[in-house]
This record gives C-alpha cells, sequence and structure tokens, in this order.
C-alpha cells in the first residue's frame, strides 16, 4: 500500500501549544480504514502528534486531500525537531548532526531549507541514550531541540 498525503489541520477554534495560530502541514499517511490513517513521517511543524498515531480524516472533495480531523489513538512515539547551528561543532552540517542518532538506530528526516532535522523515536529505542546526545549537542553549541510530542516515558527520563 501506497503512502498518501494527508493534510493536517486543526480546527479552527484550536490553538498551537504556545498560542499561535491553528497548526498546517501535510503529512504522509497509510489509509487503515474508510477514514482512518497511519501517520507514516515525524511531523515538522504540528504539535502533539508522531509517526505511527492513527487519525481520522475526510477529504473536502474529490481531488483534495484528506483533512485531519480527530485523533484516534496516539502511539507511543516521540517526535523531537532540531536545529542545527553553524557556529557549533557539526557547522549547521544535518548529515553530521544526524550521525550520533543513526548510531542509535533513531529514524531522522533532513529538512535542509530549514537546517532542521525531525526525530521519530519509538517506544523500543534507547530514550536516555538519545537525551544524553540532545543534551550534550545543546551543551556544545551544535544544536538546539524542542519536543513536538513526548510520552510519559519520555517525560520521567528528563525528569
Amino acid at each position: 500500500m501506497r503512502p498518501r498525503v494527508l493534510t493536517l489541520a486543526s480546527s479552527s477554534s484550536s490553538r498551537c501549544r504556545r498560542g499561535g495560530p491553528r497548526w498546517v502541514g501535510t503529512r504522509l499517511a497509510y489509509r487503515s480504514g474508510e477514514d482512518t490513517y497511519v501517520i507514516d513521517n515525524p511531523p515538522w511543524f504540528v504539535w502533539d502528534l508522531a509517526g505511527g498515531d492513527v487519525v481520522r480524516a475526510g477529504s473536502p472533495g474529490a481531488s483534495t486531500h484528506p483533512v485531519f480531523t480527530e485523533m484516534l489513538q496516539p502511539s507511543h512515539h516521540v517526535t523531537i525537531r532540531l536545529i542545527s547551528f553553524r557556529p557549533g561543532p557539526v557547522q549547521g552540517d544535518l548529515k553530521r548532526a544526524i550521525e550520533p542518532f543513526k548510531r542509535l538506530s533513531i529514524y531522522a528526516e533532513r529538512a535542509s531549507q530549514y537546517e532542521m532535522i525531525a526525530l521519530d523515536i519509538s517506544p523500543t529505542d534507547p530514550v536516555e541514550d538519545v537525551i544524553r546526545v540532545l543534551r550534550a549537542g545543546v551543551a556544545d553549541g551544535s544544536w538546539k531541540f524542542e519536543e513536538g510530542r513526548i510520552t510519559q516515558a519520555w517525560f520521567d527520563a528528563t525528569a
């Protein structure tokens, strides 16, 4: 089954976690039912969504992408977005920034135009090691990161 593009847009009355406007983005998703989809890759600009989440979406028209309407079943994946700095040790090189996460078998996607990386951390990944790498990169000036979606296990490991 090939993934489809799914348009993610919050309801017009909702606001993002930091008080900004509603979020909009597109993701690849696999259809899992008549109007349900499984998110296939880590979200870039969407809060509280992760790979593996099951969502409901409807198509407003025959020639449009399905539009997110509700979360049905959150996965236990964590989404981290990382911005790499040119003056830091990895010199903004996203391939170099991804390397320590690849060694931990963490799935990562690059968005070179934003000098960003999105990490998709599964429940079986070594969370403590990922946190250690993230914090080391912040400490040495390689990057900053934000938590797009966290789980209780992530919260407990960072406490």
